[in-house]
């Protein structure tokens, strides 16, 4: 009777097993679709803005090479985003179902699911054609497909002339404890260094703002295998990349108003970017944006957006992807992922953690994303954020008024001729 018994509970409890398999609701899974990328990125390697008079054997060198004047893409710079179109192309057309976004023949399918623009330094317009020689075609490098718009002049770097305020927060930036503190604790390694410029008659003495002056042609040297100056040492280079960083850091973000200069229209136009691909709908092709913008302004973007310190590396061409993802069920709220890759020749995309994270997907969701740095879009860029005082406009009556006050002082300022003097003689009265 045990044994009976033994069995039918047995029994029983597979009995129940099985209906719970059957009739259990199945938890809905999450499939995340790719709606859109943002690509931003700076241009490839390029040679220096400015030439070290201490370096002459350098400085053969780069004015060796053939067609690239001071900041120009180099040939080393057109491959390095030649390669980076390639790894573009392998995740995004030839990858997983969920992260193609773009056709495979470009060529001949619609061209509008993919938009490029850049800035109008030549470095940065070179920069995407390479890299559309990737991206879209087997052919040789340069091999241009799609157009390259020009993006807006507010995301080129601000200048003091442009924009009056650069110059009054850097001045600010310059008198503070903690800049001074810095350039005290730095002044061994600037003075240093500063015999690299004792030959340019413009600059008097080295001072912290002008550390950029020595590190870019240093910073290019290195990329090119050429031997540092005598006496700068590796520990000396590492130590002004550091500092310069620091800089760039103080004066381009170091508070709100800083970073809506120098990265308020890119997040501006990332927002604005996120937010559309959200609305596609689902049978809408998903789509690529790509924007050149000045390794400055990227840097800008990056120290704005990010917690966590990543800072550009000693190479060229740094870029952040922002992917836009739709998940079902179809109630569920878009979501972007941030990724930033600080080296051009290697496919390592590392995540950026912003403070609007969430862990359930990693990443944030568009609106969190939008509501998180809204505050750091420009309300007026040129008025409000630049302080340039318009000018205000006169008014038909005001030039009215002025003119006849002109007519009347010459009226009386000079004499009269009288009409009887055809002759060419004046008749003074």
């Amino acid at each position: 009777l045990t044994m009976k018994r033994a069995c039918f509970y047995q029994r029983l409890l597979v009995l129940l097993a099985y209906a719970h398999v059957c009739f259990s609701k199945t938890p809905e899974t999450v499939v995340d679709t790719l709606l859109g990328v943002l690509f931003v990125h700076t241009y490839g390697d390029r040679t220096p803005l400015t030439l070290l008079p201490i370096e002459e054997e350098n400085n053969k060198y780069w004015e060796s090479l053939a067609g690239s004047g001071r900041g120009e893409l180099t040939t080393k710079g057109i491959k390095q985003m030649h390669g980076l179109g390639k790894l573009l192309k392998e995740r995004y057309m030839l990858g997983a179902t969920n992260s193609k976004i773009l056709p495979k023949q470009v060529e001949t399918q619609e061209r509008s699911s993919f938009r490029a623009e850049s800035v109008s330094s030549g470095r940065c317009l070179r920069s995407v054609a390479a890299l559309h020689s990737g991206l879209f075609s087997t052919g040789s490098v340069g091999n241009q497909i799609v157009p390259i718009y020009p993006t807006n002049l507010h995301l080129e770097i601000p200048t003091d002339e442009l924009c009056p305020r650069v110059a009054q927060l850097r001045d600010e930036k310059q008198v503070s404890d903690k800049w001074k503190h810095e350039e005290t604790r730095s002044r061994t390694l600037i003075d240093k260094l500063s015999v690299l410029v004792s030959l340019w008659p413009h600059l008097k003495g080295l001072s912290l703002i002008d550390i950029q002056n020595i590190q870019d042609p240093l910073r290019c040297d290195a990329n090119h295998n050429l031997n540092m100056p005598k006496g700068v040492t590796d520990d000396d280079y590492k130590n002004l990349t550091r500092l310069n960083n620091w800089v760039r850091e103080e004066v381009m973000c170091a508070s709100d108003a800083e970073k809506r200069l120098y990265s308020g229209n890119m997040v501006s136009k990332i927002i604005t970017s996120l937010s559309s691909m959200a609305r596609e709908n689902e049978d809408e092709k998903p789509h690529m944006v790509e924007t050149c913008i000045e390794e400055s302004s990227l840097f800008a973007l990056l120290c704005s957006l990010s917690e966590t310190k990543l800072r550009p590396g000693s190479g060229f061409g740094s870029s952040i992807v922002f992917e836009a993802f739709s998940s079902s069920p179809s109630n569920a709220e878009p979501y972007v992922k941030v990724y930033y890759n600080a080296n051009v020749g290697k496919n390592d995309f590392i995540p950026v953690k912003l403070s609007c994270h969430k862990v359930q997907f990693d990443g944030c969701t568009i609106s969190d994303f939008r509501q998180t740095f809204e505050h750091l879009v420009p309300v007026n860029y040129f008025n409000q954020e630049c302080k340039i005082v318009p000018v205000e406009r006169t008014s038909t009556i005001d030039v009215v008024a002025v003119c006849i006050i002109i007519v009347a002082v010459l009226f009386l300022v000079f004499p009269r001729i009288s009409p009887s003097s055809a002759s060419g003689y004046q008749q003074i009265r």
